[in-house]
């Protein structure tokens, strides 16, 4: 017997309208979009496609997976990985222009010594 749970049908015309309403009360400041977990069930990279169109806006995911199946799929805007910085992957979240969650000494620390051999470093939060 096949189980069928819920279904969550997203509209992009409504989509795009939701995000000009929320155009007219922030002006042209940039806007997070929490796309993690696969946009929480509504499908992150359908969503991304139609809000990477729009400027200024930037794209919040947890695991660095999520951001390469973003880039990989042609969406350039900026990425947020919510999740610890993991040392081995700075070099691909730099190649990439990921932005990273600084939120520990050692998460710090690992960017210092990143910085300190290759003279360059990734983009943080």
């Amino acid at each position: 017997m096949t189980s069928i749970g819920p279904k969550a049908y997203i509209h992009t015309d409504r989509l795009k309208q939701n995000l000009w309403n929320i155009r007219r009360h922030i002006g042209d400041r940039k806007l997070v979009c929490v796309v993690k977990a696969n946009g929480y069930g509504h499908g992150a990279l359908e969503i991304s496609k139609v809000l990477s169109k729009e400027p200024g806006i930037i794209f919040a995911v947890f695991a660095f997976e999520e951001a390469i199946e973003l880039r990989d799929n042609g969406i350039d805007n900026e990425i947020l990985i919510f999740s610890r910085i993991q040392p081995e992957l700075i070099s691909k979240a730099s190649e990439l222009n990921f932005t990273l969650n600084a939120c520990t000494m050692a998460d710090l620390k690992a960017l210092s010594d990143f910085h300190v051999k290759t003279g360059t470093c990734p983009t943080f939060h």
